[in-house]
Formats: C-alpha cells, sequence, structure tokens
C-alpha cells in the first residue's frame, strides 16, 4: 500500500465491467476514498454529496454524453480535475475544450490508470501549493506598499 498523507476522495463515474472493478479495487487498496456512479445523473449527485478530489469518466458510458458531462463539470467546478477514458482516438485533441486534464486511452491496463490518478492529484496539489504561495506573495507586497508589518512572513 502506498502511503498518503490525506485520504483522497475520487468519483469514479463508469459500468461496473470487470477492467473498471478491478481499477477501484486497486486504487482502494492504494488508500483512495472511492464514490461510484454508473451514469451522468448519479455522478452529478455524487459529486454534490461527496466532494471528490478527483473524477475519473469513462467517455465511453452507453447512451450517455461523457463529453456533455465533463463540460458541465468543468463549468460548475473549472478547477476539479477530470481524468477520461475512451477509445476515441480524436479526443486528446477535444479534451481541453471540453474541461478534460488527462485523456486515458483504451484498452489500458490497472497500472496505467493507477499512475495517471497518481500523478493528475500529484499536479494538482502542486497547482494548489503554486496559488497559495502566489496569494501569500501578493499580500506580503500589497502589505508592504501600505507600510504594514505583517505579523508573520511565513508559512509555519
Amino acid at each position: 500500500m502506498n502511503p498518503m498523507p490525506e485520504q483522497k476522495r475520487i468519483l469514479l463515474v463508469s459500468d461496473a465491467s470487470p477492467a473498471w472493478n478491478s481499477f477501484a479495487d486497486t486504487l482502494a487498496v492504494d488508500g483512495y476514498e472511492l464514490v461510484t456512479a454508473s451514469n451522468a445523473e448519479q455522478a452529478q449527485a455524487q459529486r454534490s454529496c461527496c466532494r471528490p478530489d478527483l473524477v475519473v469518466l469513462d467517455l465511453d458510458l452507453p447512451n450517455e454524453d461523457g463529453w456533455q458531462f465533463a463540460e458541465q463539470l468543468n463549468a460548475s467546478h473549472p478547477h476539479l480535475p477530470v481524468m477520461a477514458t475512451t477509445a476515441d482516438a480524436g479526443a486528446r485533441l477535444r479534451a481541453a475544450g471540453h474541461g478534460v486534464d488527462v485523456v486515458v486511452m483504451k484498452p489500458c491496463g490497472t497500472q496505467q490508470l493507477n499512475r495517471a490518478v497518481r500523478e493528475l492529484l500529484a499536479l494538482t496539489e502542486q497547482a494548489q501549493l503554486g496559488q497559495i504561495a502566489a496569494a501569500l506573495r501578493a499580500l506580503k507586497r500589497r502589505s508592504s506598499e501600505k507600510g504594514i508589518t505583517p505579523v508573520a512572513h511565513e508559512v509555519v
């Protein structure tokens, strides 16, 4: 099991195929908290109540438009990272315009999916830390411009 400083919550939106079940099992073993949905409507409800750190979306859901769901997620939660899987060869070109951060092409193995999850969560965490650091630098700069001395200049 990989040690994780805090448990990350992942919303898996997919059919209940054996491959997805295997992927979910390995994520759980790695220490992630999993919330599942089998369609976009369930995913919206789960996203609202469980507040995931990452959404993993199968764009090839039966009778669903995965791209439309990804756009809805991006419109309502633009900072929520979305990883998608698909067999559509043109998906990588469409991804950014639909709010998808990473596309993993099918067929893919569980290890490839797990690696993509870890990397996307790590990048998201780095980006959030960078935003916090930038905000602190701006606050420090504004304070010094106004002649205000902040109590502390460092985050401990």
